[in-house]
């Protein structure tokens, strides 16, 4: 929810920029690095998280219990793949929000 925020606070800089009147080289710089890592963190959580449901189902199925649904599991996933996106757009609210920028 908080993204279109951040969207809005950027968006002057990256016109600023485009039409070459300077603006945030530097923020452009760090928005996308930011965006770079937080896929990598994604995708490296995800691959935990599933390994992670694998081991519990298989020890369930071991124990004659149920193992997570599908339901379960890709919420589980879902969650892991966006928790690192959503931490830096909090971080950049606060960032791009506080007057000493």
């Amino acid at each position: 929810m908080l993204a279109p925020l951040v969207v809005a606070q950027r968006a002057p800089l990256l016109w600023l920029e485009m039409i070459g009147l300077g603006g945030g080289s530097r923020e452009t710089e760090r928005m996308v690095g930011e965006k770079f890592a937080a896929v990598a963190e994604g995708a490296i959580a995800v691959q935990v998280e599933m390994h992670s449901i694998w081991w519990q189902s298989a020890l369930a199925m071991w124990q004659g219990a149920h193992p997570p649904t599908m339901m379960q599991s890709g919420r589980r996933l879902a969650n892991a793949a966006l928790k690192p996106a959503a931490r830096r757009v909090k971080s950049n609210v606060k960032r791009l929000s506080s007057p000493a920028r």
